[in-house]
């Protein structure tokens, strides 16, 4: 193509210096710079997520993080700080997903001037299986959603199930589903389902205590954990797809957080992860696969694709909780409040 252009301009610049001398000879090579111009422009035309719908890399992962605004510390400006240092140093992109009932406004603006993607997690992380998707459950959506968009000022365009819950049965998980949709939502799932609340919690009860050791080894186990659950959602894309997929994590807006994500990401770093956005992540084409699980787990997107996991199945995700309450449970005081995914 260029060379087509460049031998078809020559002939028309020797033409033009032929018969109207130097003047048409500027004229022509004024024509040129544009022609080659508006190619090299429209060689630079992408589609949206181009980079990762034509050539995802092995082991590519957007970081996501749920319930900013779900209490009063997860709103504050201070922590969030904290972890969108790391973020940044680490070149990491990240989508936050926030729950409305405590969000302080200059701490959600926080997170969108540094560029992140922003969710909705409903107003009061409301499960859609312990309320169904009418009424109660349905206004939550709708009042974080509104919220969201006064305080940005921008369209929101995704949402994550709290708990990571879509519907207990087949009736209201096409109704919660059609409902999101109507608002212009896009699911933001999960493949690397993680258990670091919990973690995150005892961590706050070591820091109570002053104990430094414990919450060292906390600290240790938050890395370890992050990084092995992604591995084990690339082994389980292996073998339900035959080869690796955009992965997409979760983590929370918390002290352990802010204390130790850095550490996370340069792990990730060493393992050879690289980090993606949430839109590119999802444009794998592993997230047009149908949703076929039925039940009340708040499984990764990978379980939930065909063939769907049953009950009995090994879950390569559904021991970890036991794992970290057994490892940790006997060493803290006070009682692990319920976990919010």
């Amino acid at each position: 193509m260029r060379a087509a252009i460049s031998a078809g301009t020559s002939k028309r610049v020797r033409n033009a210096v032929a018969k109207q001398g130097f003047a048409g000879f500027a004229r022509a090579f004024v024509l040129f710079v544009a022609s080659c111009s508006r190619e090299r422009a429209a060689q630079r035309v992408e589609t949206p997520h181009s980079v990762a719908a034509v050539t995802p890399q092995t082991n590519s992962v957007a970081l996501t993080m749920d319930d900013l605004g779900a209490t009063a510390e997860s709103s504050d400006p201070a922590l969030s700080r904290q972890i969108l240092t790391a973020l940044q140093s680490a070149h990491a992109p990240v989508a936050v997903f926030a729950n409305c009932q405590a969000l302080q406004p200059s701490t959600l603006l926080l997170w969108q001037q540094a560029g992140a993607t922003v969710g909705n997690h409903t107003a009061t992380h409301l499960s859609v299986d312990a309320h169904g998707a009418d009424d109660v459950w349905w206004k939550d959506v709708l009042d974080c959603h509104l919220q969201l968009q006064s305080i940005l000022r921008q369209p929101v365009r995704y949402f994550r199930y709290p708990y990571l819950r879509y519907g207990q049965d087949a009736a209201t998980r096409a109704t919660a589903s059609q409902r999101i949709a109507s608002l212009g939502y896009a699911v933001a799932h999960v493949t690397a389902a993680t258990s670091e609340w919990l973690l995150a919690q005892y961590y706050e009860i070591a820091l109570a205590k002053h104990d430094a050791p414990l919450a060292n080894e906390l600290a240790q186990a938050y890395v370890t954990h992050l990084v092995d659950s992604l591995q084990a959602a690339q082994d389980l894309a292996q073998q339900k797809t035959g080869h690796g997929v955009a992965q997409i994590t979760l983590a929370h807006v918390n002290r352990l957080a802010a204390d130790h994500l850095s550490d996370v990401l340069a792990a990730l770093r060493a393992r050879g992860w690289h980090f993606i956005s949430l839109s590119e992540a999802l444009s794998d084409a592993v997230y047009t696969q149908p949703d076929e699980y039925t039940g009340r787990c708040g499984c990764s997107w990978l379980a939930r694709i065909p063939p769907a996991i049953q009950h009995g199945d090994v879950y390569v995700f559904g021991d970890y909780e036991d794992q970290i309450r057994a490892r940790f449970e006997a060493r803290v005081t006070g009682t692990v409040g319920e976990p919010t995914k």
